[in-house]
């Protein structure tokens, strides 16, 4: 009975023997399998590898296509042939000019420019009566009337550019772009009137009769009643006195004007003060063709007198 006993434990343990012999066995063939399918699952991964070469004609592509750009080149440059010369439009001034903010006279005065300077033509207007220009020298553009300008040019081509907007303030002494004138100074520009001014003139609307004393008495009255220091941004030298016309008379033979002024005279405290008043009322007067010189009294005084206060 030993013997059985003995027997059959020794069979059990020959039996686990070979069941775990078995077991390591499928252990060993699934490591085999799934490193296999490991493998095969790393080939996609090198076949897309494969295929980024693929992608190496797509710049080529993209630059064929920029290529006709290149034919755009010289169209741009074509533009340079628009400009006639590189030769500037230099005009020199035929006359003693004033210039102004705007192509007008209604603009606000800018400089005073002088007979025989020299200024650049930048613009016109459109029917070329008046001309802008660059003031290189004062960093500033001015506009003159074209008649007063000289060219240096045979031809030139100059842009229309468009005016500045008019002044909204009225100047009470031109109602009218037309008549007989009145005259008006612009401080401190250079000018030869005054100590360094500018004189303008201004339109009165007043129209000539054909009687000269009427005329000459009537542009003297229209003066004479302006009170204002400025008009617009131009000086008034008579604003202080309150004067008005007696009489006129003319000596044809002569060109002699003698004309008799009335009221109050206040007498200038310098002697650029005195000189704006004299140029004035002779530039009022001066403006008839019939007209050379004038002697003026004021009440029992001659004005000449009355403006004298010795060296500036």
């Amino acid at each position: 009975m030993k013997i059985y006993i003995t027997e059959w434990i020794s069979v059990l343990f020959l039996l686990l023997v070979l069941t775990g012999c078995a077991v390591k066995n499928d252990i060993d063939n699934s490591n085999i399998i799934n490193h296999s399918t490991a493998t095969k699952n790393q080939t996609p991964s090198i076949e897309m590898e494969m295929l980024t070469p693929d992608y190496s004609p797509i710049p080529t592509t993209r630059i064929a296509s920029a290529t006709p750009s290149k034919t755009a080149c010289p169209t741009s440059t074509s533009t340079l042939t628009l400009t006639p010369t590189d030769k500037p439009a230099i005009f020199s001034l035929n006359q003693d000019s004033v210039c102004y903010q705007g192509p007008g006279y209604i603009y606000d005065v800018k400089t005073y420019l002088s007979a025989g300077e020299s200024v650049m033509a930048v613009g016109k207007v459109e029917d070329e009566s008046w001309t802008l220009v660059d003031l290189s020298d004062r960093d500033e553009n001015c506009w003159l009337t074209t008649e007063r300008l000289t060219s240096n040019l045979d031809e030139y081509d100059l842009n229309i550019v468009s005016p500045p907007p008019t002044p909204t303030e009225k100047v009470s002494v031109t109602p009218e772009l037309h008549g007989m004138r009145t005259y008006l100074f612009v401080l401190n520009t250079g000018g030869p009137f005054g100590c360094g001014d500018s004189l303008v003139y201004y339109y009165s609307g007043i129209k000539t009769t054909g009687d000269l004393e009427k005329d000459v008495a009537a542009i003297l009255r229209f003066l004479l009643k302006q009170k204002q220091e400025y008009i617009g941004n131009n000086y008034n030298p008579l604003y202080k006195s309150n004067l008005n016309v007696k009489n006129v008379m003319i000596d044809y033979s002569s060109k002699r004007a003698n004309i008799r002024l009335g009221g109050t005279f206040i007498k200038p405290s310098n002697a650029c003060e005195s000189e704006r008043i004299r140029t004035q009322i002779w530039n009022t007067i001066l403006q008839f063709d019939e007209i050379d010189s004038a002697q003026i009294w004021v009440n029992n005084k001659l004005l000449g007198d009355l403006l004298y206060v010795g060296n500036k």
